[in-house]
Parts: structure tokens; C-alpha cells; sequence
């Protein structure tokens, strides 16, 4: 199994520190061990300042792209260019390629003349050896015609446990060809530098991952849930991950067993986990509502039996199917539960013997496909299970959904750096669902539409929005009618908010510009008065004017209020907050998988958010950056800085905050030579990183002074994902010294959502 290393930080920390963390370096296996963490010393290659202007975003004029989400050290990385002209009219050209890590140019090629369109894109590949240096970020830049076009983060490591950048898989439905499996995959980790993927509900049982018939694997089987997974699916998008050098992780469950496990297997019921002493009343979750007779029975993860039938499945499904690993999940906090023989279960204490279990069986059986995480639910500093997993050696990297113990910037920044620390510095990647159960996005009133056939509109149920509803909507063929404009083609999730007390689910058919797309359900509820948003699908609109119809499909006794129809999204100027406060902390989120869907729910199939547009882009460059400043972000050698925010204080009229609200948040920490101060914007608005948020106003000409102790500034560098091409500009800067002693003085240009400024401290 891969170990994430533990590295000597050579700072002024107190002997005994460094001691400690020595013994633990020197504890980890000869073979992961790496070498620290290259940092550059500065060069003369860097963007001039400039006027604010010049730092502004500039229009992309190519897709710029590795075409692996990492390549080992040693390898030769390819970097692909589809390039429009930059001018507008047809260029000949070179494209030219430079190559920088952190500040400091690495590489510089220059094709042969090529002709760019201003409507077609031109296809242009690279190709170049990086240094052998492991756990290396670059940004490779594009320029044609004297102009940049694009750039793209490249990850050079020789395994993505180093700095995992997690997407995830949940459609194997059959008759996904292979060629379409292949783009799922290729997008993500080509455009999104993603390099594992959790693969999530693929089984078939949670006690017995891999249905067979005779001992041969069955070709498809149904999930809890119902839905029908595809083995050859499954395999399609495994090799399409290794494809493109990244991990594939099998989602499984820590302690759950189906309905009947002890009929079909030698599972034995006093493994379980009791609600009472007496080993009566074994925990289970009903899923019945769902599936009909399905049931969750719950196991005691320290039980030996247990144990050895889960590691067996595991390798199993990696033998079969060449996952590289597990990710093992759990349901949360369980209190007051029993053993068999009566004994109190202690679960945190139980989990990490279950991983450690895990760990040594899949690492006996192929150290090369053993990856390990576990979630840790909760979410929060000193939360539940947090300390007994996070100091468990057996996962590779630690992974948690946050829930609603934690709820401001601040709230996340303490919790990672818990983890990272109590974890010995192993990476951290967060579920953090933004605007989890809100309705976000563009809403059109049902009372409002176009088209309205033998349906009637009232308002004598309170709870709707706009002017009232649509009533009396029951019969086959009534039908409501919307008319949708959108900027630019793209996937929307249609939801439709409504009410219905009759006792009876209605079905609804939905078409699109005439074309019937899919089904949604209205299920009964008790009151009239209860107005639900979980009638919902998703499909492809338009760019211009689109037909969105209702239809009631059948013949039913029941009826349903129709509100309004949601083009429900995730709200731009949150996320790409929220991803700044992770990055900046030091972790990363898993946010963005299938076909560049993300996570409206923790059940990952559920399709009741879009990502717009803008927001894509976003995210793309956000990971293109963090790809390219990996190493001033992850490695286990970044520790907060104590004491760093009272050292840094604003000489212009801007207000830094540490935590709360309206101002500049500033995160600061160290590795190396290097301290790091993030500003995140959150001038007017709250600290609650779920919430919908307005856009930022950009902050310009910012004047910082930062207290440095005995240490003297060499120079002082700005990054940030905001600028177009993600370059280093160096910034000018002055050294003084007052009544609180020596400082640094500079001016940060532009900050929109998210900036990282880096100081070289002299000497070093």
C-alpha cells in the first residue's frame, strides 16, 4: 500500500518537535519515502507587474490540456493545444509553449507555423521531459501571435495518493458505449487534472459486492436502490481511468449487510451491532419505501468474522475488476449499541482494527492496488470518530462529509488543519455540498406560463411562491408550458415544485422543444400544504429560446398543485468561495464527476442541481491552479502560520479578517522558505461557506504590510486561479521597521475571489 510520507520541515520549531516528527518520518516504509519538496529559488522569468489592468482576466483563445491527469517522474508529459485566433481573422503562426514551476521558467518550445482560425480550432501537441522531481506542479502557458491563449496546470507525481484531486463515477447503466465512457473519464481528468475516481454504488449487495451464476460474473445486476449497473460498464470506465493515469476506488460500505445475508452466506448473526444487550434487535436502515423488502443490518466493524468476510470481498472486486483500492463509507454516529455477548461497542474505537484489518489483506494481496480512505461523517473539530481514524496508519489519505456542525470559512480551515495534523500531514479531501437542500436558479412560474391546457390557476393554498399555482393539473393530457431563454447551450436539472394530498403519485411526462426526454413523479404527501422540489430531471437546453412541456401521463386518481419549474443550480459565486477556503486550508474537495455533474446530495446519482456554465469554467481553472501550485498547497510540510494573521495588517482602506465577516479572509501558512497568505474575498458578505452568495466586489490596489520577525523578504509573489493564465507576477516591494518591528511592504493588484501571495524569505 502507498504510504503518504512524513517529511522534516527544517523551520524554528522546538527540538523536541522536530525529534518527534523525525521518528515518525523514519517509521514509514523505505519505499515511500520522497525527497522534500523542490521549491525554486527566484529567477528573472516572471510577468511584470503592471497597471491593476493587466492583471485582469483575459478571453481564452484555446482549450489547453495534459492529456493525463499526471505523468511519473521521468515520463514524457504531452501537452495538447486547440487554439482559435487569437485576432479574430486567420493567423499564421507558432504556437510557442513555456513552462514555469511556481516562478521559475523550466521549458520554453516553439512549433512549427500553423494556421488558427477564428472558428475552427487547431490542434497543436507538445511533448516534454520534466525534471525527475516527484510531487511537482507546473503551468504550462500557450501563446500564439505574441499573445497568451491558455495555459493548464501538470501534475508530475509517481502516484495521485500524494495530492489526490477525487472526482467520482455513479452511471453504469448498460448501453453506455465504450467511446462514451472513455469521454466521461477523459474530460475529467484532461480539463479537470482529476486523478482518482470514486467509483460509487457499483456493487450488487453491500455483504457480497459481485453477483455470479455458476461462478461466473454476472453481466448486470440491481443495486439497493434498484437501479441496473452493467459489469462491462464498469470495466469500460475503469480502464478508461487508467487510461489516463489515474485511481480507481471501489465504494463500499464498512458494516452493512442486505436483507437475508445470513440465508445466502456464512455470515453469522452475532457479528452484528444490537440496539439491545441481549443480541435481539440487530440495527438495520429500511429502505422498503425505496425497494420493496430492502433492509440494511448493521455489523460490528472490530469482529473478527466480519472482518475477514469483508477483506475477501474487497479483494475480490480488485481481482475482478482491478480497482486500485477501496473508499469505505459508514451511516454515522451510533451511541448506546451492543455486541452479541452484551458488551457496550464502542465504534470510533472499533473502526480503525476494521482498517487496519483492510489494509494488511489488500496489501498482501497487490501493494500496487491497496489504497485505502474511510469517511469520517461528522465533519468537525474533536467530532465523532475524528481522532481514533485520523491517527489510524491504515488509509492513504483522509476523507470526511461535512455536514452541519460545520458552517462558516473559519469552521472549515480549523477542521482541516486538524486532520492534516492529527493525520501526520496525510492529504484531506472533503464531501462539502454547497446549497445543500436550496433552491437555487432561475424560477418560472407555473400561473406564469405560456401555455396552459384544461388546468385552472388558484391561490387558496398559502406556501406558493409568485402569484399562485396551477390547480386542478390530474387529467391525461394537461399539459403547462414554458418558455426558457438561456445564453448558451447547456445541462439543466428541471425541478418542479408542487403539492399533493390526494393519495396518490401522479406522473408527469416532460418534453423539450417537442422531444419527450423523461418522466417525473409527484408523490403524495399529507397536507396541501406541504410544498415539496423533489420532482426532477435533467437534460440538455438550448442556447435561445426553449419549450419546456408537463404532461400528465395517465389516468390517476390523484392531483397535484403545480408551483413553478426550477432551473436549479449550483450558485457560482458560493462555490468558487467555498473552493478557495479548501484550497487554502490545504485540502480538496471532491466536487465534480460523471458528465461534469457535482454533488447536490450525498446520494450521488441525484441529478436535482446543474453546474451552469461559468461556474464549469471555474472549476476548471480553480483545478488547473491548484495542479500547477500543488506544492505550496499540499504537501505534508505546509503548517498554519501562528500568529500570522495579527502580522499582516492592510495600509489602504480595506478590512482583513481572520475569521466572521465582510472583509478579506486571510489564511496564512508556511513550507519552506515560503509564507503563503491567502485572500479570500468576502467583502459583504456572511462566513457560511453552503449559503447562495453575491458576487464579491473586486478589491483593487491593496496595501498589506506583513511583520516578518528577524527574517528578511527576498521577494514577494502573487498566483491566483482568477487571472486567465494562472502566471506568477512578481510584485514590487519594500522592507521597514516600526515600534512592532521589521515588515514588508507591497500592494496586491486585483483580488476577485481568491489570491495567494508568497513571500521568499532571504537566506533560504
Amino acid at each position: 500500500m502507498y504510504r503518504r510520507p512524513r517529511l522534516l520541515v527544517m523551520t524554528r520549531a522546538a527540538v523536541a518537535v522536530l525529534a518527534a516528527l523525525l521518528v515518525a518520518a523514519l517509521a514509514w516504509p523505505e519505499s515511500a519515502a520522497r525527497a522534500p519538496v523542490a521549491l525554486p529559488r527566484p529567477v528573472a522569468q516572471v510577468s511584470p507587474p503592471g497597471p491593476p489592468d493587466a492583471l485582469a482576466p483575459r478571453p481564452r483563445a484555446a482549450r489547453v490540456y495534459p492529456l493525463a491527469a499526471r505523468f511519473a517522474p521521468g515520463e514524457e508529459a504531452a501537452i495538447a493545444v486547440e487554439a482559435l485566433s487569437p485576432t479574430g481573422a486567420p493567423l499564421v503562426a507558432p504556437v510557442e509553449l513555456t513552462v514555469f514551476h511556481l516562478h521559475q521558467q523550466v521549458h520554453h518550445a516553439t512549433s512549427k507555423p500553423v494556421t488558427l482560425l477564428p472558428d475552427a480550432a487547431t490542434r497543436v501537441e507538445f511533448r516534454w521531459t520534466p525534471p525527475s522531481t516527484d510531487f511537482t506542479g507546473y503551468l504550462a502557458v500557450v501563446s500564439a501571435g505574441g499573445a497568451v491563449i491558455g495555459s493548464t496546470g501538470v501534475d508530475v507525481s509517481s502516484t495521485p495518493l500524494g495530492y489526490p484531486r477525487y472526482g467520482y463515477l455513479s452511471d453504469f447503466s448498460p448501453g453506455r458505449a465504450k467511446d462514451v465512457t472513455d469521454a466521461t473519464v477523459r474530460r475529467l481528468a484532461q480539463d479537470y487534472h482529476e486523478n482518482m475516481f470514486q467509483f460509487y454504488d457499483w456493487f450488487w449487495r453491500h455483504e457480497k459486492l459481485i453477483e455470479r451464476e455458476n461462478g461466473n460474473v454476472r453481466p448486470e445486476w440491481k443495486d439497493l436502490l434498484g437501479r441496473t449497473n452493467s459489469v462491462q460498464v464498469i470495466r469500460d470506465l475503469i480502464d478508461a481511468t487508467h487510461r489516463y493515469d489515474a485511481n480507481a476506488m471501489a465504494y463500499v460500505m464498512v458494516y452493512a449487510g442486505r436483507e437475508g445475508y445470513a440465508e445466502r452466506w456464512p455470515i453469522e448473526p452475532s457479528w452484528g451491532m444490537f440496539a439491545k444487550p441481549n443480541a435481539k434487535d440487530q440495527l438495520s436502515l429500511d429502505f422498503t419505501g425505496l425497494t420493496p423488502g430492502a433492509l440494511l443490518f448493521l455489523f460490528d466493524p472490530a469482529n473478527p468474522g466480519w472482518q475477514a468476510w469483508m477483506k475477501s470481498e474487497y479483494v475480490d472486486a480488485i481481482k475482478t475488476f482491478g480497482f486500485d483500492g477501496v473508499h469505505i463509507d459508514q451511516v454515522g454516529p451510533r451511541f448506546g449499541v451492543f455486541r452479541a455477548d452484551g458488551s457496550p461497542l464502542d465504534l470510533p474505537g472499533a473502526f480503525p482494527s476494521f482498517l487496519e484489518a483492510i489494509d494488511a489483506g489488500l496489501s498482501a494481496n497487490d501493494p500496487r492496488h491497496a489504497a485505502c480512505t474511510f469517511n469520517i461523517v461528522d465533519g468537525t473539530v474533536d467530532g465523532w470518530a475524528v481522532s481514533e481514524v485520523a491517527r489510524s496508519e491504515a488509509c492513504d489519505f483522509l476523507y470526511s462529509e461535512i455536514w452541519f456542525k460545520t458552517n462558516t470559512y473559519a469552521e472549515l480551515r480549523r477542521y482541516i488543519e486538524q486532520l492534516r495534523k492529527v493525520g501526520r500531514g496525510r492529504p484531506v479531501v472533503l464531501a462539502a455540498y454547497p446549497q445543500y437542500g436550496e433552491q437555487i436558479g432561475p424560477i418560472f412560474e407555473a400561473e406564469g406560463m405560456t401555455t396552459l391546457h384544461d388546468a385552472g390557476v388558484a391561490s387558496n393554498e398559502a406556501g406558493y411562491t409568485g402569484v399562485g399555482f396551477v390547480d386542478s393539473f390530474d387529467n391525461p393530457g394537461d399539459s403547462i408550458t414554458w418558455n426558457v431563454d438561456l445564453p448558451e447551450s447547456s445541462t439543466q436539472s428541471l425541478v418542479f415544485r408542487y403539492a399533493n394530498a390526494s393519495g396518490h403519485d401522479v406522473t408527469g411526462s416532460v418534453y423539450v422543444n417537442d422531444r419527450l426526454v423523461g418522466d417525473v413523479r409527484f408523490s403524495s404527501r399529507a397536507e396541501w400544504s406541504v410544498w415539496t422540489a423533489d420532482a426532477f430531471l435533467q437534460t440538455d437546453l438550448e442556447a435561445g429560446s426553449n419549450r419546456v412541456k408537463l404532461v400528465v401521463k395517465e389516468e390517476t386518481e390523484g392531483a397535484v398543485l403545480v408551483d413553478h419549474l426550477n432551473l436549479s443550480q449550483f450558485d457560482e459565486d458560493a462555490v468558487r468561495l467555498e473552493l478557495a477556503g479548501i484550497f487554502a486550508s490545504g485540502a480538496t474537495p471532491i466536487i465534480l464527476g460523471d458528465n461534469e455533474q457535482s454533488l447536490a446530495h450525498e446520494y450521488y446519482p441525484n441529478r436535482s442541481k446543474a453546474v451552469p456554465p461559468p461556474l464549469k469554467r471555474a472549476i476548471r481553472d480553480d483545478f488547473s491552479f491548484i495542479t500547477a501550485y500543488e506544492t505550496l498547497l499540499f504537501p505534508p510540510e505546509v503548517v498554519p502560520l501562528e500568529g500570522g494573521t495579527d502580522r499582516l495588517v492592510a495600509t489602504t482602506d480595506h478590512r482583513l479578517i481572520a475569521e466572521g465577516t465582510d472583509g478579506i479572509w486571510v489564511v496564512p501558512r508556511r513550507i519552506g522558505p515560503y509564507d503563503t497568505l491567502h485572500l479570500v474575498n468576502l467583502v459583504n458578505l456572511d462566513d457560511r461557506w453552503r449559503n447562495a452568495a453575491d458576487t464579491p466586489p473586486v478589491q483593487t490596489d491593496i496595501g498589506l504590510r506583513y511583520y516578518v520577525g528577524n527574517d528578511a523578504i527576498k521577494a514577494v509573489y502573487l498566483a491566483s486561479p482568477d487571472l486567465d493564465d494562472g502566471r506568477t507576477v512578481s510584485l514590487p516591494h519594500k522592507m521597514g521597521r516600526d515600534e512592532r518591528g521589521r515588515y514588508v511592504e507591497f500592494r496586491v493588484p486585483r483580488l476577485s475571489y481568491w489570491d495567494m501571495v508568497y513571500l521568499r524569505r532571504d537566506g533560504q
